[in-house]
């Protein structure tokens, strides 16, 4: 849970904390933060909307 809250914060406290607590662990929790990032609006969306 730490892990998670300190990727959701973005708190460089908790990210040195996780990485001097399992450096291994460190690049699996990066991973899985960037999955916790919202996807990109799709760009065809956007410019279909514009085109008549």
């Amino acid at each position: 849970m730490l892990s998670k809250l300190s990727y959701k914060n973005k708190t460089a406290i908790g990210t040195i904390g996780t990485y001097l607590s399992n450096p291994s662990k460190q690049t699996k929790n990066a991973k899985l933060g960037i999955t916790y990032l919202p996807p990109p609006k799709p760009l065809p969306v956007a410019n279909a909307q514009h085109r008549p």
